[in-house]
């Protein structure tokens, strides 16, 4: 890290003033000399110092003092004194390797401020510790100073500024520290910063930076300002790591009660030098007060996805919906479970979410969903709750959840799979927000007609039970079952009807895409019986697909089991063998 010392000097004819630092006084034409020299008297050193000056500047303060007088046709004249300029007086001070003069313009036109905006820039190195003096510079300088700070603490490594000097010319000539307008400069910084990108860390930033820089006496007084900065911080990092849920050191919702909780009143936080700040937490709270103000976990999904939406947002505000979907189902439908636990979520929540999703060319049915629902038996209560939630729902309300899903798994899949999304913009997240929504309202009004578990399981029981079709998908006619078969198969279908679909042929040529196509159409053809169950026997590649196929759809699919049975029969030439296969029972395709 370098200390630097950077300063305009410009072409006026300063008259000797006598400057005051603190308790130091000192008289010089320059206001560069009195700060050095006082600077230099209370031990702080420079590696460097950076001089900004004109033609005009250098010809005439620089190495001698020159007088200007102004012409009557407005040109100027130099008339050189015995009086050594700025420079003779830095050698005092500083080898010339540490002397830098930067030849400047005026800024007096667009171009030129530019031009100067990136010459102060150019300036400035990495780590650079930067005391600046604007004392002398043309009207202009100062008003480009700032921005170039701000534009170098962004783009360059570890800049920081230790001081800004301006020096009063009329007396008593005191030198202030302009150093709170960085303050400021920071602060309009984390407004923006926050506005756009939801971030807080540089309104924590800004006010801790200014709660440490204030005497003990003031620290207690806005010791809220820095506690309800802190939180602020901790509130804004678990919004844009999507951390929902109920862990309290780390989750949206109970952070954000925190915050609110401490009861920050910036009316009450200090004085004029904390209003900057305190406007700034007040302004980030209040883009919060919809998360605080909601009382369910849905309620706060949907809120945080409102809080996503209005930063732009895109990839957390529909992992928020998304997500808030398969909370707001678990905690109607599963009132007592854990809505944070993982596996629930996963097998009762998404499951009955992904139910109403649309697989390939048809969208899934009321018996699909209760084939579904027979997948979860061995657990009563998530089947209870499984059915009762795709009884309620209303599948036209619940539709926008498949095509946001692909939105989510695009952007999350670096867009690099098979789903094809025209857009994703904010307008495009609103409209799944309102349509949560909607979801939410309809579902809540007709909460009175949700089925108890007991009405959901005998549901899910009348229907497996009921009467349907045994398809017998292969080369071997049911006509030709033995008695033993015939009744295993309509005690698979609970005394239904058995039918058969012939296995096609399977060319020995076909590929794999020609495999698969020809499964579909035969899965298509099967699935007009409405079967319960299918035994499935023929070429292994085609067998396999089908299989994969109904078990997506979520029909039971068998294969027959067998003893073989081998007698010896005596004949005129001897005894020969006769081999029967005696039909055992049906096992399912796992």
């Amino acid at each position: 890290m370098a200390k630097i010392f950077m300063s305009v000097l410009g072409f006026g004819n300063y008259s000797e003033t006598d400057y005051i630092l603190g308790d130091d006084h000192y008289k010089s034409r320059f206001v560069q000399k009195a700060l050095i020299s006082m600077l230099s008297k209370s031990g702080v050193r420079f590696d460097k110092v950076v001089f900004f000056l004109t033609k005009e500047a250098m010809s005439k303060n620089w190495e001698k003092y020159c007088v200007s007088k102004r012409a009557p046709d407005g040109s100027f004249s130099l008339t050189e004194t015995e009086e050594d300029g700025l420079h003779p007086f830095l050698l005092q001070y500083f080898n010339e390797s540490q002397i830098e003069p930067v030849d400047i313009v005026y800024g007096e036109s667009q171009e030129q401020i530019f031009s100067l905006f990136m010459e102060i820039y150019n300036a400035i190195s990495d780590g650079d510790e930067i005391t600046f003096d604007v004392t002398h510079g043309f009207r202009t300088i100062p008003f480009i100073f700032f921005p170039v700070m701000s534009y170098a603490k962004e783009l360059k490594k570890n800049i920081t500024i230790e001081h800004i000097y301006y020096g009063k010319l009329e007396a008593p000539s005191q030198i202030i520290d302009l150093k709170p307008y960085e303050e400021l400069l920071d602060c309009a910084n984390a407004a923006h910063n926050f506005i756009s990108s939801g971030n807080s860390s540089e309104i924590a930033a800004a006010a801790i930076s200014h709660y440490l820089s204030v005497p003990g006496e003031i620290k207690r007084v806005i010791k809220p300002l820095k506690t309800a900065s802190d939180f602020l911080e901790r509130v804004s990092t678990a919004l844009l790591n999507c951390q929902g849920g109920n862990n309290p050191k780390s989750s949206i919702k109970p952070l954000t009660d925190l915050l609110f909780s401490i009861g920050f009143n910036s009316s009450k936080t200090g004085g004029v030098m904390e209003a900057p700040f305190n406007a700034l937490v007040e302004h980030a709270m209040s883009s919060l007060s919809g998360i605080n103000d909601t009382h369910t976990a849905w309620e706060t999904g949907i809120a945080a996805a409102e809080w996503y939406c209005d930063r732009g947002l895109l990839q957390q505000g529909y992992t928020a919906v998304r997500e808030t979907v398969t909370t707001f189902v678990c905690e109607i439908y599963a009132p007592n479970a854990d809505c944070c636990d993982g596996k629930f979520r996963e097998e009762v929540g998404d499951r009955i979410v992904m139910a109403f999703q649309q697989h390939g060319a048809a969208a899934p049915t009321d018996e699909d969903r209760l084939r579904e629902a027979a997948q979860l038996l061995s657990e009563p209560d998530k089947a209870a709750v499984y059915v009762r939630a795709v009884s309620h729902i209303d599948p036209e309300k619940i539709h926008f959840v498949d095509s946001m899903a692909k939105t989510r798994n695009t952007m999350n899949h670096f867009g690099m799979n098979k789903d094809r999304v025209k857009r994703i913009d904010t307008q495009g997240l609103r409209e799944c927000i309102g349509m949560a929504r909607s979801m939410f309202e309809d579902i809540l009004s007709r909460r009175g007609e949700i089925l108890s578990d007991e009405e959901a399981l005998q549901k899910l029981n009348d229907f497996l039970t009921r009467k349907g079709t045994f398809v017998n998908f292969s080369n071997h006619p049911s006509t030709g079952w033995s008695e033993a078969q015939k009744n295993a198969a309509r005690e698979l279908c609970s005394g239904g009807m058995i039918e058969d679909v012939a296995f096609p042929a399977v060319p020995a040529d076909w590929d794999e895409a020609q495999v698969a196509a020809e499964a579909e159409r035969q899965v298509d053809i099967i699935m007009q019986h409405s079967p319960i169950a299918v035994m499935c026997t023929g070429e292994w590649g085609l067998c396999s697909e089908v299989v994969r196929l109904l078990q997506e759809k979520c029909v039971r699919v068998v294969y027959t089991c067998s003893e073989r049975i081998t007698e010896e029969i005596p004949t005129d030439t001897g005894t020969g063998k006769h081999t029967v296969f005696r039909f055992v029972r049906f096992r399912e395709f796992t």
